[in-house]
């Protein structure tokens, strides 16, 4: 009887204790744009923000908050993403933060893909000059609305004429009698009400993110707003110069030259202080909307500002410096479950939400995040996460897709502001900055060259040493092409050097031999592998030909000693598999030579509307350079089960690899002629056989590009194209092209190693880079397979097949795996079979903790 109460008990309390600890809390992230701290909760007294205020009261402010760049873009981007604009390589407005990382996850996608309706009303993502994203939609539950759009075309809104304007109009500053909702932060408030009141009646729990539009540029609240402020008691400031013994580079092109106590210094602070008071009515709203839903008791609430803004201060206007009005920010977090009226000063970082929000819902943060959680500070405001902050901003201050020239990075500690101006290629320091904020709040002198600050310096260039690591050269399509940056290693780094390549982890896979001529002593050998999936069966060709034995060795040591090739009268040969490991016996593809001296090689199977064609270049042997080179077309027909011949598909040509298709549509391959100069040719859509050519490279003093290979980047337009050194400097080459292969930046050599072999590179479906290649430059073993993420860096490295000469490799995907074809020191035809999951298994086994 004791028993069974028990059991009633536990099954009438078991539905309540599981839903408690089962909810989830809802989140309400709310972003402002380009607020300073300038609140009456932070000290202003004369800013009329009570609802802010109110916030603060409910919650834990932040007296030491920083963004990590003072730009719209790169401050939001790198808050949403967990990672520093540095990581993300993105300094200006225009670029968006996929066409660099695009398997980041940011932090509302990671709300959405862990069971909560995230949805965005207003300015959260950059809100302009990305058309392409608008936005980040793979980050929301829902179409997010009021969220793209310009500052400039905020125009008030309103039945009938439009009151008149009240303030002189310049730089956009109007003052007109018109309602909240004429403007874009009234109308986010309006949908932001109406988003809670539906969001209340859902099962799941919300991360809802409102951002408003305001206090950026141009100032123009409702009237009300201006009418709680009397203009002549408005705060300006005193220091409109810039600071003592500043460099050049701190400074912005944005100036204010005017007098400390002008006409246009009052009206402008009295703009900048209605725009906060009309944002602060706004977020008001929605708080009480979310009390009025009975809501508060399980959101969390985040207020947030991209970063600040100069009014005349230091003679600036706007921002994008690194003094402390553009860096500081506010912030404040109210949770159910932590006290109220909490503030601390210890050092955060915007990065620092991710983790913080993560924690605080009981979900998992990506390894890639850089910030660090604040719930220490939550539960105890003295506490510290941080010995600095970190804030940086680019010059030029608008970089445009470029690579920045110099980059200002500057620390925040408890007393100092020390700033290093670097070259962003050679990380020289070209300028420094040292501001007391002991002594000197509003930085005014900058006390680097100060003898009694000199022990200050020392130990702060080593803080910044600490947080600043010199970041490598990293590649990009646009603003760094040139850079040598494409091996980096989880292992060992980006020193080729540091590779041993009988250590590499194994790559688990089943092998076969599609054929094998070994006991040809030499005289026959097999060459240029590639592979297709066609019609329900795997598809392998190669070239078949004679060989010419090295003299002296005996048929059982001519087995792994690669014999004369490239001879007069080699052939094509193919053959098919259903399940990539038991094939059938090698058949004659191409037939003999159409010309006594001239042989075939294979070059590629294409799958062309509906057809399978295989390629195979007509060439005056010995080696390929000579007259009379073509490339041919072999067409599969179906109801011979033979090929036939299909025409030429150009002259003078030696293709690469089979054709692909570009962005745009056109198929693109690369070729050399019988001059050995490297190009692109694009076309075959239309037809098999027409096609125009771009030039690539030549051959040169400087080096012997050969076998160049081309594929998509992550941002699906641009291209990256690599090549083969027959200088052999046992490196691979690099080229990039942004306009389909049109043209080509000027070739790099990398540091990713190179045996002068061929090589392969496959984009999977698992969305990193698989190239498959010999990357032991001291020979041709073994054969590797390398990943990377992004196609620009490669950080695995991995051992397919070695212990002998091995090269020609191909690389397919098919049904969950992938299909490598190689040869056998010339002499075989063989295939690795190798399952996504080991690939993706030996990739988490060297995951950085």
């Amino acid at each position: 009887m004791k028993h069974l109460l028990l059991l009633i008990l536990w099954c009438c309390f078991t539905p309540a204790i599981l839903n408690a600890s089962g909810d989830k809390p809802n989140v309400l992230f709310i972003a402002v744009d380009d607020l300073r701290v300038e609140l009456g909760c932070y000290g202003q007294s004369w800013v009329k923000s009570p609802n802010i205020d109110r916030l603060a009261e409910q919650g834990t402010l932040f007296e030491r908050a920083y963004c990590q760049q003072t730009v719209c873009n790169a401050s939001r981007a790198s808050l949403l993403t967990g990672m520093r604009p540095d990581t993300l390589r993105v300094w200006d407005l225009p670029t968006h933060f996929r066409q660099n990382k695009p398997d980041a996850v940011t932090l509302p996608q990671l709300f959405k893909n862990s069971g909560y309706h995230a949805q965005c009303v207003g300015k959260v993502f950059h809100n302009w000059r990305q058309d392409e994203w608008k936005g980040d939609p793979v980050s929301w539950s829902v179409p997010s609305v009021l969220h793209y759009n310009s500052h400039g075309n905020d125009k008030p809104l309103v039945d009938g004429a439009v009151p008149p304007n009240l303030a002189s109009g310049k730089n956009g500053i109007e003052c007109r009698d018109v309602p909240d909702n004429a403007y874009f932060d009234g109308r986010v408030a309006d949908t932001a009400v109406e988003t809670l009141r539906g969001l209340s009646k859902r099962e799941d729990p919300f991360f809802l993110a409102v951002g408003f539009w305001k206090p950026h540029t141009p100032f123009n609240a409702p009237k009300k707003y201006w009418d709680l402020y009397d203009r002549n008691d408005v705060p300006v400031p005193t220091h409109v110069t810039p600071p003592t013994n500043v460099p050049d580079i701190a400074l912005t092109s944005a100036r204010y030259k005017g007098q400390s106590d002008s006409v246009e210094l009052r009206e402008m602070h009295h703009g900048h202080l209605a725009a906060i008071s009309y944002l602060d009515a706004q977020i008001g709203r929605v708080l009480d909307e979310l009390d009025a839903l009975n809501l508060r008791q399980n959101t969390i609430v985040v207020l947030w500002s991209d970063h600040g803004l100069h009014l005349g201060e230091h003679g600036l206007t706007r921002k994008t410096t690194a003094f402390e009005l553009d860096a500081r920010v506010p912030l404040i977090i109210a949770t159910p479950k932590h006290a109220s009226g909490q503030r601390t000063a210890s050092l955060v970082e915007l990065l620092d939400l991710y983790p913080t929000l993560t924690e605080l819902c009981g979900l998992k943060t990506p390894p890639e995040v850089e910030g660090e959680s604040l719930v220490p500070l939550l539960s105890d405001p003295a506490a510290n996460v941080h010995e600095v902050a970190l804030t940086q901003t680019p010059r030029p201050n608008y970089p445009r897709v470029k690579m920045p020239k110099v980059m200002g990075y500057s620390i925040r500690t408890a007393r100092y502001r020390h700033t290093e101006w670097r070259d962003f290629k050679t990380n020289v320091v070209q300028a420094k900055e040292l501001y007391d904020h002991q002594n000197d709040p509003l930085e005014t002198v900058n006390v680097e060259s100060h003898d009694e600050h000199r022990t200050a310096v020392n130990g702060l260039a080593k803080k910044m040493a600490k947080v600043v690591t010199r970041q490598p050269n990293i590649p990009h399509p646009v603003t760094n092409p040139s850079s040598p940056h494409m091996l980096d290693l989880v292992t060992t780094g980006s020193d080729p050097a540091r590779i041993d390549f009988a250590k590499l982890p194994q790559v688990p896979s089943k092998h076969a031999i599609i054929s094998d001529v070994r006991d040809r002593a030499g005289t026959r050998v097999h060459q240029h592998a590639y592979l297709a999936h066609f019609n329900d069966r795997y598809w392998a060709m190669w070239s078949d030909g004679p060989g010419v034995p090295k003299p002296g060795l005996t048929p059982k040591q001519l087995r792994n000693v690669v014999p004369g090739h490239d001879r007069p009268d080699t052939r094509v040969s193919y053959a098919t598999s259903v399940d990539g490991l038991t094939w059938s016996q090698p058949a004659d593809l191409s037939g003999p030579p159409r010309t006594p001296g001239f042989g075939w090689i294979a070059r590629g199977l294409w799958v062309r509307d509906g057809q399978l064609l295989a390629l195979a270049s007509h060439f005056n042997a010995p080696g390929y350079p000579g007259k009379g080179l073509s490339l041919e077309a072999f067409r599969w027909d179906m109801a011979s089960g033979s090929w036939k011949a299909h025409g030429t598909v150009l002259d003078d040509t030696l293709n690469n690899f089979p054709p692909k298709r570009l962005p745009s549509g056109e198929f693109m391959m690369t070729r050399r002629d019988h001059r050995q100069q490297v190009s692109v040719m694009i076309g075959g859509s239309t037809a098999f056989d027409r096609w125009q050519v771009r030039p690539l490279a030549s051959y040169d003093a400087k080096g012997r590009p050969e076998e160049p290979y081309w594929y998509v980047l992550p941002d699906g337009k641009n291209l990256a194209g690599l090549i083969r050194d027959n200088g052999r400097s046992g490196r691979l080459l690099r080229t990039f092209s942004t306009n389909s292969g049109r043209t080509w930046s000027p070739i790099a050599r990398t540091n990713f190693p190179d045996a002068t072999s061929k090589f392969f590179v496959l984009r999977t479906s698992r969305g990193y880079y698989a190239m498959v290649s010999n990357a032991n430059p001291r020979r041709r073993d073994p054969l590797t397979l390398a990943i990377s993420k992004d196609g620009l860096t490669f950080t695995h490295l991995f051992r397919l097949v070695g212990g002998r000469h091995v090269d020609y490799p191909h690389i397919i995907e098919h049904d969950n795996n992938l299909l490598i074809a190689f040869s056998g020191a010339k002499q075989t035809m063989e295939v690795l079979k190798v399952s996504f999951d080991d690939v993706d298994g030996l990739i988490d086994s060297l995951r950085k903790p």
